[in-house]
């Protein structure tokens, strides 16, 4: 029921529409930043650096504040309930965009410049 009540149709465009629109609005941002991802909206605002909502049927949506909105939808989900494929998409652009704004740990994976297990070369 819970799964019923939660889906409904929209596309990619649709969510990502959504996402544009929320970019300017700052108290959505911030429930979103705190809580958009369920028990791993931490790991996801430190990876990416924009705030997120997940949703049981893969749609995933990020927002660079006052400045772009982003969606993917891909099923499967994670344990925390969030689309696997989404979260990484998402975050490969968020990386190449430069919206991580949370220096790198250097304890995993190098120094500076060190390529990633994603094959995405990253500064920090």
């Amino acid at each position: 029921m819970y799964t019923e009540q939660c889906s409904v149709s929209v596309s990619a465009k649709d969510l990502a529409l959504m996402a544009g629109t929320l970019a300017n609005v700052p108290h959505v941002l911030a429930v979103m930043a705190t809580a958009g991802l369920y028990d791993d909206t931490g790991k996801w605002l430190y990876r990416t650096g924009l705030p997120g909502k997940s949703g049981v049927g893969g749609g995933l949506i990020a927002v660079s504040p006052g400045k772009f909105g982003i969606a993917v939808i891909s099923p499967p989900l994670d344990d925390a309930g969030n689309s696997v494929r989404a979260e990484k998409a998402i975050a490969d652009i968020s990386t190449l965009s430069g919206a991580t704004r949370w220096p790198r740990s250097r304890g995993r994976g190098g120094g500076a410049g060190s390529r990633s297990r994603t094959g995405i070369h990253e500064r920090w």
